[in-house]
């Protein structure tokens, strides 16, 4: 069965609410047609318990791709880290919280070590559930992964996990995940704040919030979706509109995950780069009270997943052998006015994103 599962966050309009009735909120209800998979867990329980359970027509196959690239003008390699653990299928981001660098903290490392925990548990929790025959748990990937990891710091962080034609995530601050369907956004995981731009986010010792306060995810995914995962580097600056297009491209061009990946990085980081462009975050600033003009550059990591039947062509499904990798060069050039202008920077839906 099929679900979304979101505890009400009032001080988002887009947080769902009624979840215990299994009533979505007013802003997704907007896009109640592209969200039929995403009905109450009762509804969707009743319909999976009426259909042919035919193990062979639900499994998908899963191609993942990831790039991490670095703020410019940061020493340390930045705070972001990543990983994609191909022997359970997970997948994960995590951004370490710059403000510990006040404290002479490197919260990068933080956020390092958590993903490797995180892939390293992942593989172990999949074993031991194929010996359960039952389902791998992102949650407790994430939670098993924060109480082995030591180091000072805290940090944002999503996990997911692709197991026959579900995805089961789980997110933490304003990291996140979007799902790309027929060129349109299908539904994207709201951000987690305690205030504008003081995201959740765990970490080790007592002032940071608990894994368990995590949102919670299941999704019925179909062939030729495309999950993008990413850090706040990536969401704060590109709209949703541009993400599909973006997205869309590579698609009709046959591009792999690895290389959607880095091209979503680069885009962003270029309009992090530049104070002309209107921006996610720039909307998100005006909503809470606040004047920011332009993008709002930052470290930025991807991990792109392709949806495809076991069956389909997979020249462009490249998968990579190993998971964690470390920071890049960002693009080193200031962007030009030709490399901001996309179809959707002119007009990318104004009414639309101001509710987001």
């Amino acid at each position: 069965w099929a679900s979304v599962s979101l505890r009400p966050r009032p001080r988002f309009p887009w947080a769902c609410s009624g979840v215990a009735s299994g009533v979505v909120g007013a802003a997704l209800a907007r896009r109640s047609e592209r969200l039929a998979p995403f009905r109450s867990a009762h509804a969707v329980a009743e319909e999976a318990d009426s259909a042919p359970k035919d193990k062979a027509s639900v499994e998908l196959r899963y191609a993942h791709g990831m790039e991490i690239l670095a703020h410019p003008h940061k020493k340390n390699g930045g705070e972001d880290a990543a990983f994609i653990c191909t022997d359970a299928n997970t997948v994960g981001v995590a951004d370490g919280v710059g403000g510990w660098a006040e404290k002479g903290i490197d919260a990068g490392a933080y956020a390092r070590n958590l993903m490797d925990n995180a892939k390293q548990l992942a593989t172990a929790l999949k074993s031991a559930a194929d010996e359960k025959s039952i389902p791998l748990d992102a949650l407790r990937v994430l939670v098993g992964a924060h109480r082995v990891t030591r180091d000072p710091g805290s940090a944002t962080a999503c996990v997911a996990v692709f197991e026959g034609s579900t995805m089961r995530a789980t997110n933490i601050g304003d990291s996140g995940f979007a799902i790309i369907r027929q060129r349109e956004l299908c539904f994207k995981s709201p951000p987690q704040q305690h205030s504008f731009n003081f995201p959740y986010q765990i970490g080790f010792g007592s002032d940071a919030d608990h894994p368990a306060m995590a949102d919670r995810f299941e999704v019925e995914l179909r062939s030729g979706d495309v999950v993008i995962m990413a850090t706040d580097g990536l969401f704060d600056n590109v709209f949703d509109k541009q993400l599909c297009h973006m997205v869309s491209e590579a698609q009709d061009k046959g591009l792999t995950p690895q290389q959607t990946a880095s091209n979503l990085a680069s885009f962003a980081q270029r309009l992090g780069m530049t104070a002309v462009v209107r921006s996610p975050f720039s909307v998100a600033a005006a909503n809470a009270g606040y004047l920011f003009m332009g993008g709002k550059l930052d470290d930025t990591s991807v991990v792109v997943t392709y949806v495809s039947e076991p069956s389909e062509d997979s020249d462009n499904l490249s998968e990579p052998s190993s998971a964690s990798s470390e920071p890049k060069k960002p693009p080193s050039s200031e962007p030009t006015e030709a490399s901001l202008r996309n179809p959707e920077d002119a007009a990318p839906g104004a009414e639309e994103e101001a509710r987001w």
